[in-house]
């Protein structure tokens, strides 16, 4: 009986190891924030790595909006290309599932302001931007607090609007 114990603990942990499941996502959005705020390469690699693997919609909308911003600091045309639109794949169904979600349209929203033109992912801007001053109210804490500090820079949302 002991051998059968340490071989099914012994094929945990090598099953943990070597294939992503919903156990080793870790989503802190405090953390996941910041990296969406920063310009820091290993910071956001670092969140997308905790992320990988998620399987709420709420992990996949993080983990694209992640990417998407990854896009944007790594080197090379394809490689810029491949990340943003596996990111955009991520949020978008994200999104898709879960419509009236207040917090995925802000990604969304953040994104959109910073894609380049050429991307073409701006033709949600103002949509989301109404979705997420009718949804403000009913948003938790945290996230009311960061759409407020993110709303001094945005062209499409103003602190008054709160």
């Amino acid at each position: 009986m002991k051998q059968l114990y340490v071989w099914i603990s012994l094929g945990m942990l090598v099953y943990g190891a070597f294939w992503p499941c919903a156990a080793h996502a870790q989503l802190n959005k405090g953390q996941a924030y910041s990296a969406l705020k920063s310009e820091d390469l290993s910071l956001i690699e670092g969140q997308i790595q905790a992320l990988q693997g998620g399987t709420t919609e709420t992990e996949r909308a993080f983990l694209g909006a992640l990417l998407m911003k990854q896009a944007g600091l790594l080197k090379g045309a394809r490689n810029k290309l491949e990340a943003f639109k596996q990111g955009r794949e991520l949020l978008e169904s994200a999104i898709a599932a879960q419509p009236q979600n207040g917090e995925f349209r802000f990604l969304r929203l953040m994104i959109q302001e910073h894609a380049p033109a050429m991307l073409k992912y701006n033709e949600e801007l103002q949509q989301d931007a109404r979705h997420i001053r009718s949804s403000f109210a009913h948003l938790p804490a945290p996230t009311r607090a960061v759409i407020l500090a993110y709303s001094q820079e945005s062209e499409f949302l103003d602190p008054e609007d709160f």
